[in-house]
């Protein structure tokens, strides 16, 4: 599991970029299938982000905002990758699977003060 370190704030935007490699040579390589999932702490489903489907290419932006980074599903989440590959050395459909784990930050309610 990757640990992402940027901070992340309630109902804001995030931009993560996905690279894909070939493990042994450390070639770029685009996969055949790239699905993500996005769950919250309790490994339940956020925002029907469940098997969402990618259009393959080597490199890959997946952006969360509002409801994806909302604590009203708590703090803890976790962004799942699944892609399958064709190998010349390792044959075909390997799999390219990781998994993010991110915290959104506490926000607290501020009072505006009045005039």
């Amino acid at each position: 599991m990757i640990k992402f370190s940027k901070r992340v704030t309630n109902e804001g935007t995030v931009i993560f970029t996905i690279s894909f490699f070939e493990a042994k040579t450390n070639d770029s390589v685009t996969p055949k299938t790239i699905k993500w999932d996005l769950l919250d702490e309790n490994r339940e489903v956020v925002n029907d982000r469940y098997q969402v489907n990618i259009t393959p290419a080597s490199e890959i932006d997946i952006v969360l905002y509002g409801d994806d980074t909302s604590q009203d599903d708590g703090f803890i989440r976790y962004l799942s990758i699944f892609a399958t590959y064709d190998s010349v050395q390792y044959g075909n459909d390997r799999p390219l699977n990781g998994q993010i784990k991110f915290l959104i930050e506490k926000w607290e309610e501020t009072i505006a003060p009045t005039p």
